[in-house]
C-alpha cells in the first residue's frame, strides 16, 4: 500500500433524491474510481484520519450523515471508533458473518449511539442476524 492516499466522498439520497449522506471511501490516488488495498483496516484508518481528524465533519460535509466501511478487525475494537457517534452510519461490509463476537460488538456500537447499516448485503441464514442492528 502506497504512503500517497486520499479520501472520496459518495451521495447517498434518500427516496425524494434530497443529499442526506455521504460514503466514505478510500482511494490510493486522486485518480482512482475504485478502492485499491490489500488491507481493509489499513485503508478504513487512513479514510477515517483524514475526514474525522485532518479535515475535520463540519468542514467536510456540515451536517450530513457519514457513512464509514468498517471490516470486521474495525467493528471489534470500538475504540477506533470516530467522534460525534450521532452523525456516523457504521456500514458493516459484506464480508462480515454474524459470528458472536461480531454481534457482541455491534451491540456495543449500537449502544454508544452510532447508526449501523448493512453494505452491499445478501439476505441469508447467516446474514439475518445482523438485520437486528
Amino acid at each position: 500500500m502506497s504512503n500517497s492516499y486520499c479520501i472520496a466522498l459518495q451521495p447517498i439520497c434518500d427516496r425524494h433524491l434530497n443529499h442526506i449522506g455521504d460514503e466514505l471511501l478510500y482511494r490510493s490516488n486522486a485518480k482512482d474510481k475504485s478502492a485499491k488495498f490489500s488491507d481493509a483496516m489499513v485503508a478504513t484508518a487512513r479514510a477515517s484520519n483524514i475526514a474525522f481528524y485532518e479535515i475535520g465533519l463540519e468542514q467536510l460535509v456540515g451536517k450530513r450523515m457519514v457513512f464509514l466501511n468498517a471490516p470486521k478487525e474495525w467493528l471489534l475494537k470500538p475504540e477506533l471508533l470516530p467522534p460525534r457517534p450521532r452523525q456516523i452510519v457504521i456500514e458493516v461490509l459484506e464480508t462480515v458473518i454474524a459470528e458472536p463476537e461480531v454481534l457482541e460488538a455491534l451491540e456495543v456500537i449500537k449502544n454508544k449511539w452510532y447508526l449501523i447499516a448493512l453494505d452491499d448485503c445478501v439476505l441469508n441464514e447467516k446474514s439475518d442476524l445482523l438485520l437486528i442492528y
